[in-house]
């Protein structure tokens, strides 16, 4: 019969039963240690049974990215079969690159790593050198019939376009004028249930280093729609499309974009200090918007915020609360334009993006957050080409 492996009957192998639960012990808290994120900021529950469930109430606001200039346009990439994992994406205007930030499948966080240089701006260096913004804003995914390729839409400041971005890193132009004219500088985007394009066209990227506006060919901010056809002929030729439709040209700085849940509201921010608010259109049968009207006045909120953050990006979950970026952080509305609460940050936030992991991102200033959160964002739409 065999011995009892037991401290007792073998005393030689005692000191296993302290080392190993000794090391266990150790090693995760080194783990802990070594994943562990700083933390800022706090929530703001002005409507509490309402606000919480949509953040849990506790959750930490955390660091998970710093070093950049301007961050903006993050993008969660969900399932990404060439490498057989979840990433977040995000622009940096000024630094003119795109990251990817991944928390990586091991016992370590993979972090920040370049995903894109000259992401916005390439073609011609002494305008790419000249401005403030020249690099990459919004981001949409765009799955093509290869469902390992990982291609993208983008808003490009310097290049004052809407490109495409491949899997192996070359670019195409989508659009870049309207009636003849170059665009401002395009800054988010948005893909409908009809696998339209609509986008917004301020002149934030026309700034130059010394705050002066150049080179406005518009003479007005826009909001747009690219339909199905023709992003797809342009997206499968790489030639740049004529095919636009201007649907407001009344917003002075039109700026976050997202649809309801069901897609038939469009809401857009306006990124003005002089008129801060957030409109919601009707989307009719053929895509085009009608019946807008101001869904929440920001005036007020941006005299009272420290920051004077202006309303920015957005997005709209699956119940219908709008969150978005603006005065003191990141604001959440209900559906029917009451303010629920905030996420009180210590720096402008200037764009959100749900995961699939439970969390939501934010991107700010030089940093990129992320909050736990109830919320879901409507599935990202399979677009073919």
């Amino acid at each position: 019969m065999a011995t009892k492996l037991s401290p007792s009957r073998n005393p030689e192998w005692s000191w296993c039963y302290a080392f190993f639960p000794t090391l266990l012990i150790y090693m995760s808290i080194l783990m802990n240690l070594l994943n562990s994120k700083p933390t800022t900021g706090f929530m703001e529950a002005l409507e509490p049974v309402q606000f919480f469930k949509i953040f849990p109430q506790g959750a930490a606001i955390e660091i998970i990215s710093s070093g950049g200039t301007w961050t903006e346009g993050p993008l969660w990439v969900e399932n990404d079969l060439s490498c057989d994992c979840s990433y977040l994406l995000y622009s940096d205007t000024i630094k003119n690159r795109i990251s990817r930030w991944e928390t990586g499948r091991g016992l370590f966080t993979v972090g920040k790593t370049l995903f894109i240089d000259q992401s916005g701006c390439s073609t011609n260096e002494t305008w790419c050198s000249s401005i403030l913004e020249p690099g990459s804003n919004g981001l949409v995914r765009y799955i093509g019939d290869n469902s390992d390729e990982v291609t993208l839409l983008a808003c490009e400041h310097g290049e004052r376009a809407i490109s495409v971005i491949f899997e192996n890193g070359t670019k195409g132009i989508v659009l870049s004028h309207f009636n003849n004219r170059r665009l401002n500088s395009p800054n988010d985007l948005v893909m409908s249930t009809d696998r339209h394009l609509y986008f917004t066209d301020p002149p934030f990227g026309l700034y130059d280093k010394s705050h002066s506006l150049m080179d406005f060919q518009q003479g007005f901010s826009g909001v747009y729609m690219i339909r199905r056809e023709d992003l797809q002929e342009a997206v499968r030729t790489g030639i740049p499309t004529t095919k636009v439709t201007l649907l407001d040209s009344t917003m002075t700085r039109p700026n976050g974009i997202a649809f309801s849940p069901d897609f038939s509201k469009l809401y857009i921010s306006n990124c003005d200090e002089k008129n801060p608010y957030w409109k919601v259109f009707d989307v009719l049968d053929d895509g085009t918007v009608t019946n807008e009207k101001i869904f929440y006045d920001g005036a007020f909120l941006s005299e009272s915020d420290e920051l004077k953050n202006m309303p920015d990006g957005l997005k709209v979950d699956t119940a219908g609360n709008i969150i978005t970026t603006g005065p003191g952080g990141v604001l959440v509305f209900s559906a029917q334009g009451k303010l629920l609460g905030r996420l009180r940050l210590d720096r402008k936030a200037s764009n959100i993006e749900f995961g699939d992991d439970g969390f939501m991102y934010i991107t700010a200033s030089d940093t990129v957050f992320r909050v736990r959160t109830y919320a879901k964002s409507a599935k990202a739409l399979k677009i073919s080409l």
